[in-house]
């Protein structure tokens, strides 16, 4: 055997076992986990890594652990938020 086909093989070895052991996690979040509503319109992630989340009961700040919300109560003019944007502040 020569040596390019076993490195071709050292290298397809490896990144099989990289493929057999990498997951991608996927999280579920509802009403129970501190969202305001489970019909989400929209998401952003800004330049501090921070998700809003955009709801028909108000936005959602997360923090990766937990929900900050905000709605008309705290000064919002609609609790229907389709969509949000980042500005340069």
């Amino acid at each position: 055997m020569d040596i390019r086909r076993l490195l071709g093989f050292i290298v397809f070895g490896i990144l099989l076992v990289e493929v057999a052991f990498s997951q991608t996690v996927v999280k579920h979040f509802t009403v129970d986990n501190g969202l305001p509503s489970t019909e989400i319109y929209f998401i952003h992630q800004d330049v501090e890594g921070y998700f809003w989340i955009c709801t028909d009961r108000g936005i959602s700040q997360y923090d990766g652990t937990s929900f900050t919300n905000y709605s008309t109560a705290d000064g919002l003019t609609h609790n229907t938020i389709f969509k949000c944007f980042e500005d340069k502040n």
